[in-house]
């Protein structure tokens, strides 16, 4: 096809970090962080087709953190954060304009985002037991999402900003050894992601879940040594079903089932058996062992409602891993 763009990119970035944690009672610290980020970027159009649209682009913000940690026993603790983050768009997604333009897009600005975080992290030595939990809510501000235009030939994917959007959201991991050859892993993750305010196409999607964003995700492992360097384990996973889409359906003044902007729950198994009887490793397993047909990805926003990519079937893998350790 015609060449569609021809530019040189720059980006410098300068970061200034100090961080101070000190005890200000018995098993209670606390933590004071804060960062200062500069990024410069710079083009220079050399195709120029439609005019010279070489430029720059400064983005900047000051980050703090402030954090609490409570170790009443050195196997448990309770901590606390708030902080202030953000994130600038990469310069693929501020080159790759909707509008066919060079340069970079100048209404696309940088993810600000606001934390809060509550935890806790628990080891038992003796059955043993590690279990870590966290509670966390972040504002965002400007949250850079992915779309798609409405032509047939393009598959090229653009970005832009999101409004107001918030995420809350719950981490679980448990890891015990309940017998002696026996492992076994949790892990679970709840997310709550929701527009606050965004509108889109003069419609208001407040509310709306945030498209590639599954509410629940759980994942588990038990893992068998038959003997000290021969095991097995096996992994299963669950992803609830979410949406595709920034409108969680049919665009306003179209039509269309909403379960088509749905990609659905899936269940998956593998299997995985290792062999180390020394610095090599052999190993040999089979994903996806129930052959079940799900989707490992969406693309959020695509024209036509071609979000979904399918995965693949049931897959039988072999190899050899080397540990190579180099003395001087």
């Amino acid at each position: 096809g015609a060449e569609q763009l021809d530019q040189r990119e720059k980006v410098r970035s300068v970061g200034h970090f100090l961080s101070l944690e000190m005890p200000i009672a018995p098993a209670l610290a606390l933590s004071l962080s804060g960062r200062y980020d500069r990024y410069h970027f710079a083009v220079k159009d050399h195709l120029a087709l439609d005019g010279d649209d070489s430029g720059t682009r400064n983005m900047s913000q000051f980050s703090p953190l402030l954090g609490l940690s409570y170790h009443p026993h050195t196997q448990f603790m309770l901590y606390a954060n708030f902080a202030t983050a953000f994130q600038t768009p990469t310069t693929t997604e501020l080159s790759n304009r909707a509008d066919g333009r060079g340069g970079f897009n100048p209404d696309l600005d940088p993810e600000k985002i606001r934390s809060v975080e509550l935890g806790t992290r628990l080891h038992h030595p003796h059955w043993p037991l590690d279990v870590e939990l966290s509670l966390y809510q972040l504002d965002i501000r400007d949250m850079l999402l992915p779309f798609q235009v409405d032509d047939p030939l393009s598959e090229e994917i653009y970005f832009r900003n999101a409004g107001k959007t918030q995420n809350r959201g719950l981490e679980l991991a448990l890891s015990a050894s309940p017998a002696a050859r026996l492992e076994a892993h949790l892990a679970y993750t709840y997310s709550h992601f929701r527009f606050v305010d965004y509108v889109l196409n003069n419609a208001q999607l407040k509310n709306n879940e945030v498209p590639g964003q599954p509410p629940h995700h759980l994942f588990g492992e038990l893992r068998y040594y038959a003997r000290k360097n021969i095991y097995t384990s096996l992994e299963l996973e669950w992803v609830s079903d979410y949406f595709a889409n920034d409108f969680n359906g049919p665009r306003p003044g179209s039509e269309g089932a909403r379960s088509d902007f749905v990609n659905d729950a899936s269940f998956r198994a593998d299997l995985r058996l290792g062999w180390r009887p020394g610095p090599w490793q052999f190993f040999a397993g089979i994903d996806n062992l129930l052959d079940t047909t799900y989707n490992g990805s969406i693309v959020p926003n695509a024209f036509g409602n071609r979000f979904f990519e399918p995965a693949a079937g049931r897959t039988a893998y072999a190899g050899i891993e080397w540990d190579l350790v180099w003395h001087h």
